[in-house]
């Protein structure tokens, strides 16, 4: 099977839909109900509750921290604050407007479902590209080496950039590659420094665990970021069905770990792995464990092995 591709912002709009649509399949559960614009502030695990920025402590029978690389939770469940450290390494996003090329031109690389280019020598860099919105869009990411890694995380984690900001930090690839920024902007141009989370001491303590950035965050070189956090959703959705009772919150989140953890932890050390050449043409064994796996099917074993 080839790749999928979408925009994060719609596969985020059609999971808050299933989320939060109140017709239809409730085999699931009643709609959730969303709290915008009211920060997080502190996380108790063991009475499982969450502190907000207006003062409001909400309890929960389970506090799931999907808060990103400068997680709340996580320092709550680690029992100490972990900062996400920058890497040396940053990237530029935007999405370009096709609609104007067409097979033979200069640019044709760019309408393959999924197209890549690397340089061999030198400082890490390189171009993905990939149509989305059934390819009226194209996605571009181009990664670099910073020329002054600032390793203290002092600068902002994204911030707006412009095409010849971006185009400049590519200047050693080849001008057929480079054209791609000829093509006609569709959003702003972002700049990422690119942050992980190290390795955590435990992902869960009491009601609490953390998912996602919050536990994993990585280099964006095997596109698996998103990924883990969707295969730890569906783990969590199998752990906590309907049956689940308030008691068997702790003893199911321990299998969380169990099950997700490790797995985590070397998808991120293997993206991390990618900056390096030799490790990107060793890279096969590693993506059939990585793309191959059946989280729904490893939970439901698990589940049954210890019923």
């Amino acid at each position: 099977m080839g790749n999928l591709t979408c925009l994060q912002e719609d596969l985020h709009q059609a999971l808050r839909r299933l989320a939060t649509e109140v017709e239809g399949d409730t085999k699931f559960g009643p709609p959730v109900e969303l709290h915008l614009g009211r920060k997080v502030t502190d996380c108790d695990p063991d009475a499982g509750t969450i502190t907000l920025s207006d003062g409001e402590v909400v309890t929960g029978d389970v506090v799931i921290g999907a808060d990103g690389v400068n997680s709340v939770v996580r320092t709550s469940v680690v029992g100490k604050p972990v900062a996400a450290e920058a890497t040396g390494f940053g990237c530029y996003r935007c999405l370009f407007d096709p609609s104007g090329l067409g097979e033979g031109s200069d640019l044709d690389w760019v309408l393959k479902q999924f197209a890549s280019s690397r340089l061999k020598n030198g400082p890490f860099a390189e171009f993905i590209s990939y149509g989305v919105r059934r390819g009226t869009l194209l996605n571009f990411v181009g990664f670099y080496t910073e020329s002054e890694p600032k390793r203290d995380s002092s600068e902002p984690i994204a911030q707006v950039a412009s095409k010849e900001v971006a185009l400049a930090a590519f200047s050693t690839f080849d001008p057929k590659f480079r054209q791609i920024f000829d093509l006609p902007l569709a959003s702003q141009v972002i700049k990422w420094q690119l942050r992980t989370v190290p390795r955590l001491s435990t992902w869960v303590k009491g009601r609490a665990a953390i998912m996602g950035d919050a536990a994993h965050a990585m280099l964006p070189l095997l596109g698996s970021g998103a990924a883990m956090a969707i295969e730890e959703g569906a783990c969590l959705g199998i752990l906590f069905s309907v049956e689940t009772s308030r008691e068997d919150v702790p003893a199911r989140l321990e299998a969380f770990q169990a099950l997700r953890k490790e797995r985590g932890d070397y998808v991120k050390e293997q993206s991390t792995a990618q900056v390096k050449w030799e490790n990107r043409e060793r890279i096969a064994p590693h993506m059939k464990i990585i793309n191959m796996y059946d989280v729904v099917g490893a939970t439901q074993e698990y589940l049954v092995s210890r019923a």
